[in-house]
């Protein structure tokens, strides 16, 4: 999106009204055998929303 902003296709509006960051949070089974999806989804999540995740 921030691409779409830059390149002037997209418009930011109500700027002044965004809204606040909402934490997340990933609650899942702490087991040796951990399902290789849910740990892909945690990975990703870390990835891309900074490593608190």
């Amino acid at each position: 999106m921030q691409a779409a902003l830059d390149a002037g296709s997209l418009k930011s509006v109500l700027s002044d009204f965004q809204p606040k960051p909402v934490p997340v949070m990933a609650v899942y089974p702490s087991r040796k055998q951990l399902s290789p999806k849910v740990r892909a989804l945690v990975d990703m999540m870390g990835e891309a929303w900074g490593k608190a995740v």
